[in-house]
């Protein structure tokens, strides 16, 4: 059994920045959103559930309040309740990529933490929400650091996941080179894999390996 490397760090993972409000709602409801947004950014995640739950019940079409709130819910670590809060944003807007990305947050952190039943298929499904949300828009670093991180975690049981997870975070880490997660991610995995006799490709990724 592979040792994970290194816990995932909570805040890498997340899509920090916040969706904007949308123009056209009603009043009352932009009152929330924006009360809403203004305790998210205090830290005050509790009191930012409770806004875009008042948002919510005004105008339960609208994504942004259930995405603002599944992303306090994430600060939270109350990851369960904050992806059910992006599964709706994308049932209502499918194209949302910040959600799809932190919805593939959440369910690394419940894998990673052993809160599923079954860790393998959660961990794919992070990948397919990462994969929709880089068809989406390939700059998108979050997304390739994230699907990184869902393979790492598949690595315990398959060693080529180790190498599509380096792929992955060395790619984000080209897109951004300021991105110090995915750099710091794919150097602790790369000194991993070269110490169970990995070794790197011509084409950038890795292969080989111990006998077992």
């Amino acid at each position: 059994m592979i040792m994970r490397i290194m816990s995932i760090n909570k805040i890498a993972i997340l899509a920090i920045c916040l969706v904007l409000l949308p123009e056209c709602i009603s009043a009352n409801d932009q009152l929330y959103l924006t009360e809403g947004m203004r305790l998210l950014e205090a830290g005050s995640y509790g009191e930012a559930v409770s806004q875009f739950d008042q948002a919510i019940s005004l105008d339960p079409g609208d994504p942004y309040a259930h995405y603002n709130k599944g992303y306090a819910l994430m600060m939270m670590e109350d990851y369960w309740n904050a992806l059910s809060s992006f599964n709706a944003a994308l049932e209502i807007s499918p194209d949302m990529g910040d959600a799809l990305v932190n919805k593939a947050a959440c369910m690394i952190s419940l894998a990673d933490a052993g809160q599923v039943e079954d860790t393998g298929a959660t961990y794919g499904k992070a990948i397919e929400a990462c994969d929709e949300a880089i068809r989406l828009d390939n700059s998108n670093k979050r997304a390739w650091y994230n699907r990184g991180s869902a393979y790492r975690g598949l690595g315990a049981s398959n060693p080529n996941a180790l190498e599509q997870a380096w792929i992955d975070f060395n790619y984000a880490y080209q897109i951004d080179p300021s991105y110090s997660a995915a750099l710091e991610a794919r150097d602790q995995l790369n000194e991993y894999m070269l110490s169970i006799g990995l070794q790197p490709s011509d084409d950038g990724g890795f292969q080989g390996g111990k006998d077992n």
